[in-house]
């Protein structure tokens, strides 16, 4: 009877912790909870896919507001810190360059990392930005975005509204890199691509007029990006999507 009651009041613990949750961290904890939900559906088949999926789990178990949705991510990541490999299950996608027209892969600039047997690929009229680019370890390819600030002043930015042909979108970087430059400073988002993230991908690649980007942190920047620069996107998120 006295583990029934503790139990109860473990629960009740947990479901007022979540009730007192404010509106913003309600959406940000259900935008970490996708998150979650999308890499537990992702197969390891090496270590670095396993370094990878630590790394952005342990980031969703130390910045997740509500309690039950760090449990879940501490349970998750103790499980893929000792889960086998799966070495005999094809990947999804499969990139090989060699397929690719060459007057396709002329609009991209393809740098190779030999001591870590991975690609990268970026389009060669990119915007610092905002961009797209594609990376390929093994054979297996996975699309990251890039959001930066440049300014003299730090604005520690944490979220990113896009407006976009009137439509708002959030997005929450998982990972916000800075660094101080003569001249100048900069804040860089540089974070691998979720199935969560494809209705803002998918609208940023089709926009229609040119796109509207804010940057949120202890101060707000507003930017804008020109349409003439969304081909870019596009032709990008098109070459990851033609990888079978």
């Amino acid at each position: 009877m006295k583990k029934i009651i503790l139990l109860l009041l473990l629960v009740s613990g947990f479901v007022n912790a979540q009730s007192a949750l404010s509106e913003k961290d309600l959406k940000f904890n259900q935008d970490l909870k996708v998150r979650l939900e999308d890499l537990k559906k992702t197969t390891i088949t090496s270590e670095e896919i396993r370094n990878l999926m630590v790394f952005m789990v342990d980031k969703i178990a130390k910045n997740a507001p509500d309690p039950l949705l760090r449990k879940d991510a501490d349970d998750y990541l103790e499980k893929i810190k000792t889960q086998k490999l799966d070495v005999d299950t094809k990947i999804s996608k499969e990139a090989d360059l060699s397929k690719v027209p060459k007057e396709v892969l002329k609009k991209f600039r393809i740098n190779e990392d030999k001591f870590n047997s991975t690609t990268f690929i970026h389009n060669k009229n990119t915007n610092p930005r905002l961009n797209l680019y594609i990376g390929i370890k093994y054979k297996n390819p996975y699309l990251r975005i890039v959001c930066r600030y440049d300014g003299k002043d730090w604005i520690f930015f944490k979220n990113i509204v896009f407006l976009i042909d009137g439509i708002r979108y959030d997005y929450k970087p998982l990972k916000v890199d800075r660094e101080a430059y003569l001249g100048g400073l900069y804040e860089k988002s540089d974070n691998l691509v979720f199935e969560s993230d494809m209705e803002l991908i998918n609208a940023l690649v089709n926009a229609k007029e040119s796109i509207d980007i804010r940057f949120v942190g202890d101060k707000v920047y507003d930017c804008s990006f020109g349409i003439k620069k969304v081909d870019s996107l596009k032709e990008t998120l098109d070459l990851y999507n033609s990888f079978k």
